[in-house]
C-alpha cells in the first residue's frame, strides 16, 4: 500500500511538472512542440502527432509529428478531410478514441494497410477544443512498454489535451491583445505626439500584459484541473490516514506522516486554485466596508492577540457609503493574515478608511518585516511568494488582485525591508449603489 501511495505521489508530481512545462509556452509553435514531447514522455509513448483543423477547407493539417522520422517526408503535407481516417473520424464525432488492438477493432478493418507502420496495435486519439470549437486532434501511439493503452492513459491524455487547448486559447488571446496594444500605441502616437507619455503608457500596458499571461492561463485551468486532481487526492489522503491508524510508530509511520504532509499541502493549493477560479454571482445587497473589516479582524483575532501580540488601530471614516459585494471580504482577510505573519515578534496593524470624490479608499498597514523593493512589482503574480514553501503557495495576493479587478479598482503596495508594508485599495464610485452615494 505504501508503494502505491508513493507511486500516486510521483505520478501527480509528473503531471504537475508536465502541466507547468506546457503552461510556459509563449507561441503556438512552442506550445505544440512542448505539448507533444511532454505528453509522449508522461504517457511513456514513442510516437505522436498534432493536426490542426482548418475551418475554411474543413481539413486537418499535420503541424508536428514525433517518432515517425522514416515517414516525415510522406507526412509533411498531410491533409485529412473531416470524417476520413482515424483523426478525421475523431474530429467529426468530437469524441476521444481509445483503441487497444486495431487488428481486432471492426471500426478499422478497412484501414489495416494504412496502420501497419505502427509498432504496436494500440493508440489514443483525442479532439482539441477552444471552448466548444474544434481546433485539432492529438494522436498518441506505440507505448515503449509495447502494452496497450488503458482507460487511465486516456483520462490522463484528456486532462493534458484540455490544458493544451486552454493554453492555446490564452496564446491566441494574448496575440490579439498585442495587436490591440500595438494599434493603440500607434493611435496615441498619432493623436498626442507625446513620446514620453507614450513610453510611460506602453510600460504600464506591458506590466498588465505580463500579469494577464499568468491570469489568463491560471484562471481558466484552475477549476477544471483542481477538480480533476481533487477527487483522487481525497482518496489518497483517506487511505493514508487509515494506514496511520494501523501502523506503529516506526520508520513506516514516519514515511506516512511525510506523505500526509505533502498531500495536505497539495490539498491547500487545490483549495486556493478553486478559490482563484471561482467567480460568485454578484450579491444584490450592498455591504458596509467598516463592518466587513471588523468581521475580517474577528476571523483573525486568535492570530492577532495570541500568536503575534499585535496592536490594532482602526481609523474608520464616518458615513462611509456601502459598496456592492464582489468578494472584498476575502481581500481584507488575506491582507490582515499576511500582516499577522509579517509581525512574528508583535507590532501594530493600522486600518484606515475614507471616501474621496470618486472612490472609497482602504489602507491596511503593518510594522512587520517588509518586502524587498525588487519584489514589489511581482507580489500580485500567481505563485510568487516571499514566504517559505510551508507557509504559502503564492496565490493569496493574486486572488486579492483578481477580486479588486472585478471592482475595476486598484490595489497597490508600499514596502521595504524593516519598514513594514502598506496596501492601498481604491474602489471606484461605480460600485456604490445610487441610494448610498
Amino acid at each position: 500500500m505504501l508503494v502505491n501511495l508513493l507511486s500516486h505521489k510521483n505520478k501527480n508530481k509528473e503531471l504537475t511538472d508536465t502541466l507547468k512545462a506546457i503552461a510556459a509556452s509563449n507561441t503556438i509553435k512552442e506550445l505544440f512542440h512542448t505539448s507533444l514531447n511532454k505528453t509522449l514522455e508522461f504517457l511513456g509513448a514513442e510516437r505522436g502527432s498534432i493536426l490542426l483543423f482548418d475551418l475554411t477547407s474543413r481539413e486537418l493539417t499535420l503541424k508536428i509529428a514525433r517518432g515517425q522520422e522514416e515517414n516525415l517526408n510522406r507526412l509533411g503535407n498531410t491533409r485529412q478531410k473531416i470524417g476520413e481516417g482515424i483523426a478525421g473520424m475523431v474530429a467529426q464525432e468530437k469524441k476521444p478514441l481509445l483503441v487497444r488492438n486495431v487488428n481486432r477493432d471492426r471500426r478499422f478493418k478497412n484501414n489495416h494497410n494504412r496502420l501497419n507502420h505502427y509498432k504496436t496495435n494500440s493508440f489514443l486519439s483525442i479532439p482539441l477544443f477552444m471552448r466548444e470549437t474544434l481546433i485539432g486532434v492529438i494522436n498518441i501511439t506505440d507505448k515503449t512498454s509495447k502494452k496497450a493503452f488503458s482507460a487511465e492513459d486516456m483520462n490522463q491524455l484528456l486532462i493534458l489535451s484540455s490544458f493544451i487547448s486552454i493554453v492555446f486559447e490564452r496564446i491566441k488571446l494574448l496575440d490579439e491583445t498585442k495587436e490591440i496594444i500595438s494599434s493603440q500605441d500607434a493611435l496615441i502616437n498619432t493623436q498626442l505626439g507625446k513620446i514620453e507619455r507614450l513610453r510611460f503608457e506602453k510600460n504600464e500596458l506591458d506590466k498588465q500584459l505580463n500579469l494577464a499571461k499568468k491570469f489568463a492561463s491560471l484562471g481558466k485551468i484552475s477549476s477544471g484541473i483542481a477538480h480533476e486532481i481533487n477527487n483522487p487526492l481525497d482518496g489518497v489522503i483517506r487511505y493514508t490516514n487509515l494506514c496511520l491508524e494501523r501502523v506503529k510508530e516506526d520508520i513506516t509511520a514516519e514515511y506516512l506522516h511525510e506523505i500526509k504532509g505533502g498531500l495536505n499541502r497539495i490539498a491547500d493549493i487545490i483549495r486556493s486554485l478553486l478559490e482563484f477560479s471561482r467567480h460568485d454571482p454578484m450579491k444584490k445587497s450592498p455591504i458596509d466596508v467598516n463592518k466587513t473589516l471588523d468581521e475580517s479582524l474577528a476571523l483573525m483575532n486568535k492570530n492577532l492577540s495570541i500568536k503575534n501580540n499585535a496592536v490594532v488601530i482602526k481609523n474608520y471614516g464616518q458615513n462611509l457609503p456601502k459598496i456592492t459585494d464582489k468578494g472584498i471580504k476575502h481581500v481584507f482577510t488575506n491582507l490582515i493574515k499576511n500582516a499577522c505573519e509579517a509581525m512574528e515578534e508583535g507590532g501594530t496593524l493600522k486600518i484606515t478608511t475614507h471616501k474621496e470624490a470618486t472612490s472609497v479608499k482602504i489602507k491596511i498597514s503593518d510594522t512587520g518585516c517588509g518586502i524587498p523593493q525588487e519584489s514589489i512589482n511581482q507580489v500580485f503574480e500567481p505563485f510568487f511568494t516571499t514566504k517559505s514553501i510551508e507557509k504559502g503557495a503564492g496565490l493569496g495576493l493574486a486572488i486579492c488582485y483578481d477580486v479588486i479587478e472585478r471592482y475595476h479598482g486598484n490595489i497597490s503596495l508600499e514596502s521595504g525591508i524593516g519598514k513594514g508594508s502598506t496596501f492601498t485599495i481604491t474602489i471606484p464610485s461605480e460600485n456604490i449603489p445610487n441610494e448610498h452615494q
